[in-house]
């Protein structure tokens, strides 16, 4: 079991159901397992300042280096299609979408890191 920590900022703003749909859309995005969790630490960083940031991104956007490994690859590939779900599941709610994206981020964060290498 691991645990996912997220800006305490963000992640307590998070309406409790709210934080289980995200941790469901790790899951499904195979980012997180069912038994992880994810919690609020005041020494983590936000990773979006703003929902203008959040919203920049848009999943599928990021280019994929040249003879990146196949486990930062599927990372990736597992966080853009989270992201996706977060922006499916929070269409006009940019504030939810970025706290959704928030936690996308650190998982996507803990992947590579399990694949030994930097984001």
């Amino acid at each position: 079991m691991a645990t996912i920590k997220v800006n305490a900022g963000v992640w307590d703003d998070v309406a409790e159901e709210d934080q289980d749909t995200i941790k469901a859309i790790l899951v499904a995005s195979t980012l997180m397992k069912a038994d992880d969790t994810i919690e609020g630490d005041a020494k983590t960083a936000a990773v979006y300042p703003s929902d203008d940031a959040a919203d920049s991104e848009t999943a599928g956007a990021r280019m994929m280096s040249v003879g990146e490994s196949a486990c930062k690859t599927a990372c990736k590939a597992a966080r853009d299609a989270a992201r996706a779900a977060c922006g499916i599941k929070y269409p006009l709610s940019g504030r939810k979408r970025r706290k959704c994206r928030e936690a996308v981020e650190k998982a996507f964060q803990g992947c590579v890191a399990l694949c030994g290498e930097a984001t």
